[in-house]
């Protein structure tokens, strides 16, 4: 009984493979011959041949099969839309607190407001010793992590 069922389904599965394979050759290849795709540039033949089919359809669909296609983007001027002229008084922020990142360190936003040199030293000075501290923890916690690997180990605390 076993080795009927097993028979059965083997060949179902080779009857779908088999399917498969016939569905495989009819359909067309996703992959074109070219070396490389350049969607601004249609320099592959292939690709070409599928834009022009799709335009072709998209046309026939609206109802425009013979006419030429329609430019995707078209500059219009916009009506209605005043442009606020920029006062050559006013001094601008080139970059305004809230088109920084959040956590953006303030002697580096000063800096970006006001670049002078000694700004720049400011946040040079500032930058120095946060690495110098950022060095020291991570010394600590990788000592840290070495006396808590000899404690797991039975040698108690170094200290």
């Amino acid at each position: 009984m076993v080795k009927v069922v097993l028979m059965v389904v083997v060949l179902m599965i080779g009857a779908a493979a088999a399917a498969s394979a016939q569905e495989a050759e009819a359909a067309p290849s996703p992959y074109f011959d070219c070396p490389y795709i350049n969607y601004f540039d249609n320099d592959c033949p292939q690709l070409r041949q599928l834009w022009e089919e799709q335009e072709r359809r998209r046309r026939e669909a609206e109802g425009r099969a013979g006419q030429e296609p329609v430019p995707v983007l078209e500059q219009a001027e916009p009506e209605g839309v005043e442009v606020e002229e920029l006062d050559p008084e006013r001094r601008y922020l080139l970059f305004p607190k809230d088109s920084l990142a959040p956590d953006t360190p303030e002697l580096y936003s000063i800096l970006l407001a006001e670049p002078t040199l000694e700004n720049a030293r400011r946040y040079v000075r500032w930058y120095a010793e946060r690495t110098v501290r950022l060095q020291a923890v991570q010394a600590l916690i990788l000592l840290a992590g070495a006396e808590l690997e000899a404690e797991l180990a039975g040698g108690g605390p170094e200290r």
